[in-house]
Order: C-alpha cells, then sequence, then structure tokens
C-alpha cells in the first residue's frame, strides 16, 4: 500500500490542492471510461498522497471551496454594558441565591425580559453579559455559605482592617504554617500509553507521614525555624519523632521561631488545635464550683453569697470574656503580635501556595520513596534552595491582591420587589 502523507489527513485543503484533485478527476475519467469511480478514488490517493475521505469531499462538492472564508458569527453584537443594565443583571444573580436558587440563563432571561428597556433577546447575548459582569460558570463552593455568614465577615473584615494597620506601621509580618509530606508520594500525572512500560516502581501506599512546619516573610523562609517531625521514622534526621501537639508547638516556637524573628513582629497563623491551647480554661458545667469560684476570683469579680453554679456560670457569661491563647500570651511576653486567620480563608497565607511548589518539586526528586531519611534530607534541600528565589516575595503580592479584592467586594443588598407595583416604579428600582 501507498504510505499515507498524513500532513493532509482532516485537513482543509488550500484552493490550488483542491482543483488539482479536480483535474485529474477529469483527466483520469476522460483516458480511461473503463475505469470505476472506486478505482478513480485509488489512483487519486495514490498519486496526491492524500486521504481517500478528503478526495472524496472534493469530487462530492464539484468545485473548490474556499476555507479561508470565516463563517459570520450570528447573534447579537454586544455592545458595552450601561450601569443601569448591569446592576440589574447582578441584582436578580444574587437574588436567585438569596432564594437558596443556582440561577441557569432561562430563569435569570425569564426574570430579566420583563424589566422595561432590557436589550438582550437571547440567550447567547446573556451568557456573554454574564461574563462581561464578572460572572464565570464554575463549580459551587459549597464553603461560601459560611464563609459569608455574619461571625464569619466580621472577623474578616477584623483581619484585614489589622493587616492593613500592620503594614502601615512597617512591621514585620511573619507567616506560620504547617503541611504533611508521605514518603511515597510521587509526580501524579504524566505521558502513558496504559502498557506496562509506562509504570513507576514505587509502593502503592502513602509510607509515612513528615509534618513540616516553617514561617516566612515577604523575604523567604526564616532562617532556622524549620521543625520536621514523624512518630514513625524513628531512624532518620528529623528533629522530632512524634506527633503534633500544643506542647511541642510551643517548644518550637519558644526556641527556634521567637529567636529568629524580628523586634515588633507579627505572626500571622490559623486556629489549628495546637495553636488554640487556653491560657485560662472559663469554667463550664463541668467545672467543680471550687475551680467557678477559683476562677472568678482571679478574675477580680465580685462573688455573691449563696449561689448555685449555674448562677455562677452565668455571672461569668455575663462578662463576655475573650480566649486567651497560650502561645499568644507567649509572643506578647517577647513584644510580638499573633493575628488569627478568619475562617476558611487560606487564601490570606501565603505559605499555602509556597508548600504547593515546595510537594511538586519533592515528587520530582522522590525517586526511590522507600528510603524515608532520604525523602527528609530532600525537604531540607528544597527548603533551602527556595530561599534563592523571589517565589515568597511573589506570593505575599498574590495575597496582597487578594485582600484588596476582598475590601473591595460590595456588601450584597436584598431586593425587595412588591408585586402590586406597576412597571413605572419597577423601572424606579432596576435604576
Amino acid at each position: 500500500p501507498t504510505p499515507m502523507n498524513w500532513e493532509f489527513v482532516n485537513k482543509d485543503l488550500h484552493i490550488q490542492a483542491q482543483r488539482i484533485i479536480i483535474n485529474i478527476y477529469s483527466c483520469l475519467r476522460d483516458e480511461n471510461s473503463t475505469l470505476s469511480e472506486t478505482n478513480i478514488v485509488i489512483r487519486i490517493c495514490e498519486l496526491t498522497k492524500i486521504a481517500r475521505s478528503t478526495v472524496l469531499r472534493v469530487i462530492a462538492a464539484g468545485d473548490v471551496i474556499d476555507h479561508s472564508v470565516k463563517r459570520q458569527r450570528v447573534g447579537q453584537n454586544l455592545k458595552k454594558i450601561d450601569k443601569a443594565t448591569r446592576d440589574v443583571i447582578c441584582r436578580f444573580v444574587y437574588e436567585f441565591y438569596q432564594d437558596n436558587k443556582v440561577p441557569t440563563l432561562e430563569m435569570l432571561q425569564a426574570k430579566l425580559k420583563i424589566c422595561p428597556d432590557y436589550p438582550y433577546k437571547s440567550l447567547d447575548t446573556l451568557r456573554r453579559a454574564l461574563i462581561e459582569c464578572g460572572f464565570n460558570y464554575k463549580k459551587l463552593d459549597k464553603r461560601m455559605v459560611i464563609m459569608e455568614s455574619t461571625r464569619i465577615v466580621i472577623q474578616r473584615q477584623h483581619y484585614l482592617r489589622k493587616i492593613k494597620e500592620y503594614r502601615d506601621d512597617n512591621r514585620d509580618i511573619v507567616y506560620l504554617d504547617e503541611t504533611w509530606f508521605d514518603t511515597h508520594d510521587v509526580v501524579q500525572y504524566g505521558w502513558m500509553d496504559g502498557s506496562k512500560k509506562c509504570c513507576l516502581s514505587t509502593p502503592c501506599s502513602r509510607g509515612k507521614r513528615i509534618l513540616i512546619l516553617h514561617v516566612g516573610t515577604k523575604d523567604g523562609f526564616v532562617p532556622n525555624a524549620l521543625l520536621l517531625s514523624s512518630k514513625n521514622i524513628k531512624q532518620s534526621s528529623a528533629d522530632y519523632h512524634e506527633d503534633m501537639t500544643a506542647e511541642l508547638f510551643e517548644k518550637w516556637a519558644t526556641e527556634q521561631l521567637l529567636p529568629n524573628i524580628k523586634t515588633n513582629s507579627v505572626i500571622v497563623m490559623d486556629n489549628a488545635p495546637y495553636h488554640s491551647r487556653l491560657y485560662t480554661k472559663i469554667p463550664n458545667t463541668s467545672s467543680k464550683k471550687g475551680d467557678i469560684i477559683e476562677f472568678m476570683e482571679n478574675k477580680g469579680m465580685t462573688i455573691p453569697s449563696k449561689c448555685t453554679k449555674k448562677e455562677l456560670l452565668q455571672l461569668i457569661k455575663q462578662q463576655n470574656l475573650k480566649k486567651e491563647y497560650a502561645v499568644d500570651k507567649l509572643f506578647e511576653r517577647h513584644g510580638h503580635m499573633v493575628l488569627r486567620l478568619p475562617p476558611y480563608h487560606c487564601v490570606f497565607n501565603p505559605t499555602e501556595m509556597v508548600w504547593a511548589d515546595v510537594k511538586n518539586k519533592l515528587r520530582k526528586m522522590n525517586q526511590s520513596p522507600q528510603l524515608s531519611d532520604v525523602v527528609v534530607q530532600n525537604i531540607r534541600t528544597v527548603i533551602e534552595d527556595l530561599n534563592k528565589t523571589n517565589i515568597w516575595k511573589n506570593c505575599v503580592a498574590h495575597v496582597q491582591v487578594k485582600e484588596n479584592e476582598y475590601v473591595t467586594l460590595p456588601p450584597i443588598q436584598p431586593i425587595v420587589i412588591n408585586p402590586n407595583d406597576d412597571s413605572s416604579s419597577e423601572q424606579t428600582d432596576s435604576d
């Protein structure tokens, strides 16, 4: 069989190539009337090295087709959206979500078309208008319900206000975070054909888990502050061989973190359990009455005579006492300040992006995952090498962009529509 020239398979041919096929077809048919259509097509394929399906398509057309002519786009041209139309679209989208409904193009169009002067008649134009307004069709994030609750929004606003104050005061912002790496973790994606020749000789299990705890600033990882710990890797150069606890965390903070950060720093961290050991536990219903009285005396509270345990707890509750954390007190004693991230907002911590880069590099290096101590050494090497790059500077800059986006995020205002209103009042509301 004649070798196929794959350059011309399943591609639109130039006008001259189409003309050659038609000319050869006409010539063969005129010179030898005994040749069948099938044999003529086979002969053309042999002469031109063009796929049979392409030859048949050109012959069936009977004339050349100029594929360079672009098909005109059908649909309404989307002009720049005016502010009134943009506001109407956004408000109706938000209204659907406030009703716990996911809006579709059809649902939006049904509501929008009753608005006077609404300009878009087709769903495709509405889709492009939504994109122009900043909306994208993507998977819903269930955490957004929690993230936008009143309690979380207040915490987020407090965090954004304080972090700006600290930056304006030129205080050093130290970001703290921990992650884990499994000793058998390797690259998960690659070019493969499904055969055994495209397999890695690595164990199927995750291996041993190594805890990585570190801090960094816009200038990079803080020197001498890395902590590596693994409960199940006894024969390695890890710093500790136990699970993370509040005691281990506070020991690390005292011995490795405090000596290596600048004075008057701000430590940003989340509310992990081992970050949040209470300095003084606030009594609850399981506390003994004597302990409750002792707590009230230490706080300088007046203790009425002949009070029940329940009444004492009610008096404590009325004080609205804030939780005091042991590690916060530790940093405050050394002249530093702790700023805790609002829940579900790891996007404000650049360490998350740095850890992603660290893990990607470790997976590529992890060619012998059965050797746990090699993985421990690789972690130290990768972190040391990253300090020679601008990754921390770039990640902190990215976080500041995200902070500004949340600061300028407009609050979602509820829409109240009176069904008895006429079209004129509805137009006023839309404007």
